[in-house]
This record gives C-alpha cells, structure tokens and sequence, in this order.
C-alpha cells in the first residue's frame, strides 16, 4: 500500500514498486526493490506497441499484461514517467506574501500560458518560495513556479491502460526533473545543473536546493566537436532565462549522465568554465528511474499530473452551502409546522431544478465536441510528421562513416494530393560498393516505404569520395493518421 497526504501530496513508497517510462512507440519497465530513496534495479524490459492498438487502453493494458505474466511479475504497484516531449513547461514568477493563494494565481496565469481549452490540458507546477539566494541572483522576486501541462487524452490512455493491466498507479510524473536530487548538495553553492543525454536530444536542468527552476531539451549534435559548442550555447541560454546571465558558472557543478565517450569529456571540460561530474557507468534508463523514483521520495514535492493540486471551486462551496442551508431550514421548518404535502412539494421542485441543470450540462457538453474533434485532429496531424521525421532517422542512421559516405543534402516534401512523404537524399560515395551497400540495406525496408531509381555518377577533381549520389523515397502515410485533403474535410 501507499501512503499519500491529501493536503502535502508526501508518499511512502512501497518496498517493492514497478517504474514504467511510456513511449509512443513502447514502454520500459524496470522492477525496483528498497526503501527510504535507496532502490536498486532488478530487470528491466520492454513493451511494444503493436500498430493495430491504436492507443486503445483495452489493447495497451492487454499488451502490457501478458508481458508481465509471461515473465512471471506479481508486483502491482507502479510510478509512471511521461515522456518529455510530450509536456509543456513553462515559468512563473508569482509575487506571493500568501502561499496559500498560490494555486489559484497558478491556474489562473494557465489561461494565457496554454492557447487551447484548459479543460483539455491536465497541469499541475512545483513552487521555489522566495529567498535570498534567489533574490541576489538576480531572479525575480516572489515564488518560482515551473508550470507542466500534457494532454488529458494521453493521461487517460495511459491511466486506463494500466488500471486494465492490472496495475495501481501511485503518481503520473517527469522522470528528468528528479535529477537534481541524485547527486548530494554541493556546499559552495545552491545552484546545480544537471545533463542527461538519452539518444539523440540532450535535456538540461537548472536547479535551486534540489529543486528545478527551469528545463531545456536540445538535439544532441553528431559531431564531437560540435557538442561542447552546443552544451555551452544551451546553458547560456538557461541562464538568461533564469535572469543569472551575470552570475558566475565557476561555484555550480554540472552533471552529465548518459552515454560520452572520453574524447568528448575532455572537450566539454576544455570548454566549459565549471566543476563537471560525469554519471556515465549507468545507462540512461535506469537513471530515468532512480530519477523518477527520487522524485516520489519521502518527503519531497514533485510533479503528479494523477493527483494535480486544484483550485478552490468558490462557486462550489457557495452553491454547498446554500444547500446546506436550505435542507436544513426545510427540515427544521418541516418538523415544526409544515406538513408532508408541502414537504413534497419542495422536492418536487428541487427535482425540477436538477432537471433544468443536467440539461445545462447535456448542452455544454454539445458545444464541446467540435472542439475535441480539432484538437484530435491535431494530435494525429503532429503524430504523422513525427511518424515521418522517426523513418527519416532510420534512413540516415544506415549511412556508413564519413571515410566512406557522407549526406550533402536531405530533404522532406510532403505531397498534398496523395499524402505520400518523398525524402530526397544526396551525397558522395567512396566508390561503387559502398553505394550498393546502402542502396541493399534500404531495400530491406521497402514494405514501409518505395525507393525510385537512384543517381549514382563519377565525382570530377575529388580523390576522398570518388562518387556522387541523389535517391528519392516515397513513403505512404501512416496507418490511423489523415492526410491534409482529409483533415480538411473533417
């Protein structure tokens, strides 16, 4: 069982937990055992997603079920990471005397951070009260707020997906924004950025007492000399945004965490003016969990988009008390000096009046499904580029190393008639082999998309790449998604 208190949201995690990093492609799960925020991997695998589930929670829960007793798992209870590209977040700066007012000023500043219906969005933010060190480093006065919001379509999913497998849910997270609290505090200064690098985007972190004040997700350059230039470009801009631009990196300490080789190391610490502590011996997705299961520690505040903190409903409290008040008056009226005719007669009204309200509702309800169908739309409009953008990574991952081949030029048209994605692809070959090797190697693929006739001709006055090369492929839309010519006329 888990422990939570409603009013400070503080759990007790169990001995024995399942932590689940879900994926538009797959889930990872990892099984951890301890206590008192020392927890240790047991195992770890992964869930596909077949193309047929469609995000059906009925066919995901059942997915992820089988998985599960197939591998003979009998823990229950689970903490879930959201992936970060699919959440929004953004900074506030609230000047507050009363903290007890914070959660309705939040919310009400979300009406003019997030362009779409809140009802759509489940939001939920971490609070830095104000201090000292805050107001000397040039930050705002008054408390820091890091906004999170997500889409309530892909909460549900994921929330009834794991109810029908099974599964009791103790918190709906980020597991990146636990990452600060890996490390111990650093005595020179408060201030702390962490990097994780996990496949090709790299996420940065600034934080204050083990608390994130504000996150940044880049693309992880290819090239390693490209990547300290980068690294160092991102955190300026953290900096800036934090209004620290004139503060000096020297006293903070970054941690990297992930996979770097020694060579770009030594060029991150050649470039960078600050303490560096590589975490490099554990792979990214344990560290996700250690750092999600950090996150829900004993006595620590984070993000739950499961159990969000919530305005007060004023109009809900007034409206409970009027009825209090009145069920208390016709009662004690009742009992005195009316009789059950009259009785009746009040019921038979109130009975009226929750009539003319559900009808109210009914009629909200009718004005809000054209607005669910466009933002549906949306979202399978956006899932399609991505669909697209993830083949083309594929395709270029196949290209051999730059002493062999190299891509002078990659483009994406989409044809809005048919709905096909033609990619075009240009570069220069050593020789004849290596283009037959990679022209092979797309073959294999063919049933996802159709590769035209490539271009393979002689280079003139370049010895390193003796050929040079242009290909198209055409790549048919995904299946559940809609071409433009169909989402206009829906």
């Amino acid at each position: 069982m888990v422990a939570m208190n409603r009013t400070s949201r503080i759990r007790k995690l169990p001995t024995k937990l399942l932590v689940v990093d879900w994926g538009i492609l797959n889930a990872s799960v990892s099984i951890y055992h301890g206590s008192r925020g020392r927890y240790s991997c047991l195992d770890s695998f992964q869930v596909e997603w077949l193309a047929e589930s469609n995000n059906s929670p009925i066919l995901l829960g059942q997915l992820l079920a089988d998985e599960l007793q197939r591998r003979h798992i009998t823990v229950r209870d689970s903490l879930v990471s959201i992936p970060r590209r699919q959440v929004v977040l953004k900074n506030l700066t609230l000047p507050l005397s009363d903290r007890s007012e914070l959660i309705d000023a939040v919310h009400l500043q979300c009406e003019n951070l997030f362009p779409v219906e809140r009802s759509s969005l489940a939001i939920d933010f971490l609070d830095h009260p104000a201090e000292k060190d805050l107001s000397h480093s040039g930050m705002a006065s008054g408390s820091q707020v890091l906004v999170a919001a997500v889409p309530c379509d892909l909460l549900n999913t994921i929330n009834k997906s794991l109810c029908n497998a099974g599964l009791r849910t103790i918190a709906i997270g980020i597991a990146e924004l636990g990452l600060p609290k890996l490390t111990n505090a650093d005595p020179r200064s408060p201030w702390q950025i962490d990097l994780l690098l996990h496949g090709t985007n790299a996420e940065f972190l600034l934080s204050h007492h083990k608390r994130t004040i504000i996150s940044y997700t880049c693309p992880t350059p290819i090239a390693r000399e490209d990547k300290a230039e980068a690294f160092q470009s991102t955190i300026d801009r953290l900096m800036r945004a934090s209004g620290m631009e004139n503060q000096s990196t020297k006293t903070m300490t970054l941690h990297v965490y992930g996979e770097i080789d020694e060579t770009s190391q030594a060029m991150l610490q050649n470039r960078l003016s600050m303490p560096i502590a590589f975490h490099t011996k554990v792979p990214p997705s344990q560290i996700k969990g250690q750092a999600l299961i950090a996150s829900y520690d004993e006595s620590r505040e984070a993000i739950d988009f499961l159990n969000p903190r919530r305005p007060k409903d004023h109009e809900l409290q007034s409206r409970q008390r009027w009825l209090a008040g009145a069920i208390f008056g016709a009662l004690a009226i009742g009992m005195v000096s009316i009789s059950w005719i009259t009785y009746r007669n009040h019921l038979e009204a109130e009975l009226v009046r929750i009539l003319h309200q559900r009808e109210d509702v009914e009629e909200s309800i009718d004005r809000l499904k054209p607005i669910e169908k466009k933002w549906q739309q949306l979202v399978s409009f956006d899932r399609r580029r991505y669909d697209c953008a993830m083949e083309l990574r594929e395709i270029v991952g196949r290209i051999k190393p730059v002493d062999r081949m190299i891509l002078t030029l990659v483009e994406m048209q989409e044809n809005t008639p048919s709905g096909m994605i033609i990619l075009r692809l240009k570069g220069k070959a050593k020789d004849r082999e290596t283009f037959a090797e990679l022209t092979e190697e797309l073959l294999v693929s063919r049933d996802r998309y159709r590769l035209r006739p490539p271009l393979l001709e002689p280079t003139k006055g370049d010895e390193t790449f003796g050929f040079s090369f242009s290909m198209e492929l055409e790549l048919s839309p995904a299946k559940g998604t809609k071409t433009n010519r169909e989402s206009s006329a829906g």
